[in-house]
């Protein structure tokens, strides 16, 4: 029997660990714990209101068992991890356009702004504003 074809995720994430196994300088989150197997993939036909119930079904749960947890967004997950030498995960939460990524890391940066586990002191982005190659951007969110 044929081996399987792997799904785009599981090709994103083997793509992340090689990337970042080759850069013996890059510290911060490995590419193992770097997760990617639920991204959405938001078109610009969805309701924003079903996307935001989607993300917030899958932040919650994840920000309940953690002891802190920070929101951003990114052009390259496996380049922003090595940012994050405190964090433990990152959950790659969603792939999008720029301007619908820009806004729902400001909604849930507000969203959350207030928690003591937040580590977003602030809200806006410290994250890159830069050009895409292939256009897409994504929502993270990294816990420790």
């Amino acid at each position: 029997m044929a081996p399987s074809k792997p799904t785009k995720s599981e090709a994103l994430a083997e793509l992340i660990r090689l990337a970042i196994a080759s850069n013996e300088g890059l510290s911060g989150i490995p590419g193992s714990r770097i997760v990617t197997d639920r991204i959405l993939k938001v078109k610009a036909s969805d309701d924003p209101a079903n996307i935001k119930r989607a993300l917030t079904g899958r932040i919650k749960p994840l920000i309940e068992t953690c002891k802190a947890f920070k929101i951003g967004r990114t052009l390259a997950p496996d380049k922003r991890s090595g940012k994050y030498e405190k964090y433990k995960t990152m959950h790659v939460l969603c792939e999008a356009k720029q301007s619908m990524i820009e806004k729902l890391e400001a909604h849930y940066i507000q969203k959350y702004i207030e928690d003591p586990k937040n580590d977003n002191k602030k809200l806006g982005s410290a994250g890159p504003s830069g050009t895409s190659i292939d256009g897409k951007y994504y929502l993270y969110l990294v816990l420790r």
